[in-house]
């Protein structure tokens, strides 16, 4: 666990006894564009251009984590009782998860990924960091879109020309999840990692159809429905990883290839 935690601390983790802070960038607030432009994206599909069209949408001012969540974080919410061990799910179970601790924690449903935004604010705020305080919680598809792309509609985090060099993807050949910290030229206009490829991340939001709009019910903590995944993962081709795409499932359903990030509001 030592090596590990040294690797985290390089990559700039707040190291305390019982739980990980991640290290956050800074999302401004203000306007961005959401969804597809099909004339900036000519090779979007066209049924999923009109499901996803692009439009302008406000956000406030946050912090997200750099990072989806590792299995060493997750692992020290189990220690403490706060969420159960990931179930197992296809050929993935925690006892092999705990073998790659620098790896996305998956098989996580979004109930536990909200559980352990919970437990972790709950934590740190006894902390005399400088995040101490600060509501730990899942970004809404708005925020997590913004964050991977920027405000001018980029296809990718890095930009509108894919290379493979920048994400873990099924064009990229890898065929597994990869630690984090292994793609830093996919960065994104806000300095943020990984988010094309590797693992899917759930967002808070339900999937209603665009325009977006947080005020609609979509955003309803206690809102029956699929809840929105967004960034692909390692075994999606290039569609599927596109800042603009979007995909669902059951908000009690594991998946393999599906983890989270966590973001708190800047106050």
């Amino acid at each position: 666990m030592s090596d590990t935690l040294a690797a985290l601390r390089q990559l700039g983790f707040e190291i305390h006894d019982e739980y990980l802070l991640p290290p956050v960038r800074i999302i401004p607030a203000g306007p961005f564009l959401m969804g597809i432009d099909p004339e900036r994206d000519r090779e979007a599909h066209p049924a999923f251009v009109r499901q996803v069209f692009q439009h302008t949408v406000v956000t406030a001012a946050f912090a997200m984590a750099l990072y989806p969540v590792t299995v060493a974080e997750y692992a020290l919410a189990v220690a403490a009782g706060a969420v159960q061990q990931p179930p197992p799910c296809m050929d993935v179970d925690w006892t092999l998860q705990e073998q790659l601790l620098l790896r996305p924690v998956v098989c996580v449903t979004w109930q536990a990924a909200h559980a352990y935004g919970t437990w972790l604010s709950s934590s740190s705020s006894s902390s005399s960091s400088s995040s101490s305080g600060q509501t730990w919680r899942l970004p809404s598809e708005a925020e997590w879109e913004k964050a991977a792309r920027g405000t001018q509609g980029a296809i990718f985090p890095w930009g509108d020309a894919w290379d493979a060099s920048r994400a873990n993807t099924d064009e990229q050949g890898s065929h597994k999840i990869v630690p984090i910290g292994r793609y830093p030229l996919g960065v994104s206009p806000y300095g943020m990692q990984e988010m094309a490829g590797n693992v899917w991340e759930w967002c808070q939001s339900l999937e209603p159809p665009y325009p977006y709009d947080a005020g609609d019910g979509r955003e309803d903590m206690a809102g029956l429905g699929r809840r929105v995944l967004r960034g692909g993962s390692w075994a999606e081709p290039l569609a599927g990883v596109r800042a603009s795409f979007r995909y669902a499932d059951w908000p009690d359903f594991p998946l393999a290839h599906a983890s989270f990030r966590l973001l708190c509001d800047v106050l």
